[in-house]
């Protein structure tokens, strides 16, 4: 069985055409891990972490990290 934050996941994947990565970053984001924590936890450079969550942040017309989960929450399947 899918749990909600995994369907929420990927309604904004389908939604908001984010590729695998951003999912991932979303995800930690949404769990609350900063930039740096997200980083480390992906092996990825904090710059292109913050790439992402910009890119996500367009794809989902959100102003904040904040305004971004409250969006990834509040989504509805079509």
């Amino acid at each position: 069985m899918v749990d909600g934050v995994s369907m929420r996941l990927g309604l904004a994947r389908s939604q908001w055409r984010l590729s695998e990565r951003q999912v991932q970053v979303l995800e930690l984001l949404a769990g609350g891990a900063t930039n740096k924590e997200i980083a480390v936890r992906l092996a990825r450079s904090e710059v292109t972490v913050e790439m992402h969550v910009t890119e996500s942040y367009r794809r989902a017309g959100a102003r904040s990290r904040t305004d971004l989960v409250r969006k990834l929450f509040t989504l509805d399947g079509v």
